[in-house]
């Protein structure tokens, strides 16, 4: 069965997240339990200093999601 775009986005976002949570870990020295909450938190704070809305950013990314739910090959 051959692999669908959304078994290449997800495999994509392990690549970026592995490595980024790699490196936030032993900047940070935060356990690998609390590493993605404490990298989406700090990403608020880079996004409210930067004027970026992450709320609106996260609703465009969920956005993105369902339409691949719905045609994971587009």
């Amino acid at each position: 069965m051959p692999r669908n775009r959304n078994d290449d986005r997800a495999s994509w976002a392990e690549v970026a997240l592995v490595d980024a949570l790699r490196a936030f870990m032993k900047t940070t020295r935060t356990d690998r339990e609390d590493a993605l909450s404490d990298l989406l938190a700090d990403l608020l704070h880079w996004c409210d200093s930067n004027d970026i809305d992450f709320d609106r950013e996260l609703e465009r990314g969920r956005g993105h999601y369902a339409e691949e739910l719905i045609d994971p090959d587009c």
